[in-house]
């Protein structure tokens, strides 16, 4: 699918529902309620978490790309740099089928090279995901 989705749209609108689960746990009903939402609507946090689960992908990236461009230390609900750790570790294929969105992320990371004062545990992960994906 192509990167340039209506965001006023739903993931569900734009992929189809998922079936309801018996007893979801919480991860499942977060996953399922930001698929319900708008992409434009869509925050920090559910950008991350659809990210980190690999949910429609292609759709969410660009949008969590903006937003990194603009704050690379973006959080959701966890700590500082929590969305950029999700978008670095999206898998190996997607990043050879998308080289534009990997060279803007690499961007982020460079810019944050710059820029932040980082974690020291989150900067040794970043900068290992980021050689990885320059390789690719």
């Amino acid at each position: 699918m192509s990167t340039d989705v209506d965001r006023s749209k739903s993931l569900e609108q734009l992929f189809g529902r998922w079936p309801e689960t018996e007893d979801p746990t919480h991860l499942v009903r977060s996953v399922h309620r930001a698929r319900q939402c708008p992409l434009n609507e869509l925050d920090a946090e559910q950008v991350r978490v659809l990210l980190s689960q690999e949910v429609d992908v292609e759709a969410v990236m660009p949008l969590a790309l903006e937003m990194l461009a603009r704050d690379p230390m973006l959080e959701g609900d966890y700590y500082p740099g929590a969305v950029l750790k999700a978008a670095l570790t999206q898998q190996h294929d997607y990043w050879q089928a998308h080289p534009a969105q990997k060279n803007a992320l690499l961007e982020v990371c460079e810019q944050l090279d710059e820029t932040e004062d980082v974690h020291e545990a989150i900067n040794v992960e970043r900068r290992r995901l980021v050689l990885e994906l320059r390789s690719l």
